[in-house]
């Protein structure tokens, strides 16, 4: 089973959502049971956001934005048989969206 998120943002002065990337969660380099993302995004015209996601063995899930220094988002939920979806405001640059997804191998 592999677990990803795929990050968006519609900008506040476009009409056109963008793909900032996909990213897969892979596990922790001290072989716990829990797989973690921590990217930087790159944002053209614009500096990076930071995603921090960690899924653990048992299905919960935590998700953290942060731009420009500043923490705009904390969520927790619960991954099984619906995948979550989070979507947060960032001042100045647009509404970014999570999309989280399961695939089999």
């Amino acid at each position: 089973m592999e677990f990803s998120i795929t990050i968006t943002l519609m900008r506040d002065d476009e009409t056109k959502e963008e793909t900032l990337a996909t990213l897969t969660f892979s596990p922790q380099p001290d072989k716990s049971s829990s797989l973690v993302i921590q990217q930087d995004l790159p944002v053209p015209r614009s500096t990076p956001v930071t995603i921090g996601s960690a899924l653990m063995s048992n299905g919960n899930l935590s998700f953290a934005v942060f731009h420009g220094g500043i923490q705009y988002m904390l969520a927790c939920a619960r991954w099984d048989s619906l995948a979550p979806f989070f979507g947060v405001r960032l001042p100045g640059l647009g509404f970014m969206q999570a999309y989280f997804k399961k695939t089999e191998r």
